[in-house]
């Protein structure tokens, strides 16, 4: 009598675990699952770049820093610092002044076009130069501080390269023919970079081109010219 008992308990036991292994596996089908997180809660950054330069140039964000109103400013496309996304570079279309300047606008982490700040260059417009030696994937440009003068020269030329840096533009005075004019003695400690200027295969400023309508078809055709 007491083994079919036991018999009987443990047969009922393994029944029980039974029940109870279905119910749990109904339950853990029926708990929603996971969600794939958006972009926004994983900190991961899908911007369109081509669209954001295109709306913020049809909508004229560029006024706060260049042109008057009237005239149209040239562009260019570059990736000053290697990341796959090209600057905006906006040539000033009306300052015909001693100096010419440009802006260089990139993205920020949210995609919004913002101003990485403002460079400078002697001879009425922007004329930044490329640098062939991929290194240096920033741009130069020859430049003259007002009221600047030595014993040999009445108009030291200066040679400033910018790069961008977190977002920002930045520069370094490269070298200076104070001197002796059109010969260029060394300022920075990159002598690296003094010798990518000095024996820079590209002997031409970087192309600017009129914008075209701003349909996506032609900005892209744009885009494309410049290897993007």
């Amino acid at each position: 009598m007491k083994k079919t008992n036991a018999v009987l308990a443990a047969i009922l036991a393994v029944i029980f675990l039974a029940v109870v292994a279905v119910v749990v596996h109904r339950r853990l089908d029926a708990a929603p699952q996971p969600q794939p997180q958006s972009a926004a809660e994983s900190g991961a950054r899908t911007v369109d770049w081509k669209t954001a330069y295109r709306e913020f140039y049809a909508n004229k964000g560029y006024l706060a820093d260049v042109s008057d109103g009237e005239s149209t400013p040239k562009i260019a496309l570059k990736d000053m610092d290697l990341d796959g996304t090209p600057e905006l570079l906006l040539r000033d279309p009306w300052n015909a002044g001693t100096f010419g300047n440009g802006v260089v606008y990139t993205l920020s982490v949210s995609g919004k076009v913002i101003s990485a700040g403002i460079s400078d260059s002697y001879g009425g417009q922007w004329w930044p130069h490329a640098i062939s030696d991929s290194s240096y994937p920033g741009f130069y440009t020859f430049f003259w501080y007002r009221g600047e003068e030595t014993e040999t020269n009445e108009m030291p030329m200066h040679i400033l390269y910018y790069y961008l840096e977190n977002r920002t533009l930045k520069h370094t005075d490269v070298a200076s023919d104070a001197q002796e004019p059109e010969r260029y003695d060394r300022i920075t400690d990159d002598e690296g970079l003094y010798n990518a200027i000095m024996n820079n295969d590209v002997d031409e400023t970087i192309s600017f081109t009129e914008c075209p309508e701003p349909s996506a078809e032609k900005w892209n055709a744009l885009c494309a010219e410049y290897g993007f």
